[in-house]
């Protein structure tokens, strides 16, 4: 068995460069993997791909990642099970998601950003009518980021407060105690 690592960064001679398998560069050149320029069958790789995807999506999103990464990258989310990634791959943009997302300085943080924006862009104040494909235009999207942040310091202020009545409660509840 073959150990394949999803991560920005490595330089290929050939394809779309996602990772490394056993030290070499993995690229892809549309869905034929290749393991330092040279192509290799799918099959040869395909359960040790499918063990990285589900490595890195589970730091991303969790135990329940592939209705998570399919909300994100608009796929069916049959398409990126494990068992079916196994036999038929993804396309390399969907390696290299994962693997810029899982070497972020917070993946599981990073994750729910992921989320929050498809949020934004499939069901927000501008995709009325233009379905999960067709996002927001430039302008609406600076909104949107604005908007985000906006909600960002709203969620802050909330578990600001919420952590701080818990302490209150700790607080009333050793006073109970001492009397």
């Amino acid at each position: 068995m073959a150990r394949i690592i999803l991560h920005p960064g490595a330089k290929a001679d050939v394809g779309v460069p996602v990772g490394t398998i056993d030290g070499q560069v993995l690229s892809f050149v549309d869905k034929t993997p290749h393991i330092d320029g040279e192509a290799v069958p799918f099959d040869e790789i395909g359960r040790d791909l499918s063990d990285a995807v589900e490595e890195a999506a589970v730091v991303i999103f969790g135990n329940e990642w592939s209705t998570d990464l399919g909300r994100v990258t608009g796929l069916n989310r049959r398409t990126v099970t494990r068992d079916r990634i196994e036999r038929f791959g993804v396309a390399a943009w969907v390696y290299t998601l994962l693997g810029r997302a899982a070497t972020s300085s917070c993946p599981r943080a990073f994750g729910y950003m992921l989320l929050a924006s498809a949020e934004l862009c499939d069901r927000g104040p501008y995709s009325k009518g233009k379905g999960v494909d067709q996002g927001p235009s430039m302008r609406e999207r600076a909104y949107l980021g604005g908007m985000a942040r906006v909600e960002m310091e709203k969620a802050y202020a909330e578990i600001d407060h919420a952590r701080a009545e818990r302490e209150h409660f700790r607080f009333l509840k050793t006073q109970e105690g001492d009397q």
